[in-house]
């Protein structure tokens, strides 16, 4: 399996995730694309973002923030939210392929 990497950007590494963007040859994936992913996933299961902070053990505003990439993200808080939704860390390993499949179809 390749490796699959999440482009978390910030306003002071915007440059070096390009530069690191144009040197790698694997398909980035946006953690903003992960997360539209797991927002629809959440909405098609009938989640509230209500139950989702529960299970997070957070407050629902920062998992609206969260789906709304109004916050900065770290990946342990991602990949709680990721597991709450998708509900398991071969289900998240699935859609984080298919990101990245479709990245390189794009980019090629």
């Amino acid at each position: 399996m390749g490796n699959i990497k999440l482009d978390m950007p910030s306003s002071s590494a915007r440059k070096r995730t390009a530069q690191v963007k144009r040197a790698n040859t694997e398909p980035e994936i946006d953690w903003r694309d992960l997360v539209r992913v797991l927002v629809e996933r959440r909405e098609n299961q009938g989640m509230t973002q209500a139950e989702v902070a529960r299970r997070m053990k957070t407050s629902q505003p920062y998992v609206a923030r969260l789906e709304k990439a109004e916050t900065d993200l770290r990946v342990s808080t991602l990949t709680r939210y990721a597991m709450v939704v998708a509900g398991g860390l071969l289900v998240l390993a699935e859609i984080l392929r298919e990101l990245s499949r479709e990245n390189a179809r794009v980019t090629r």
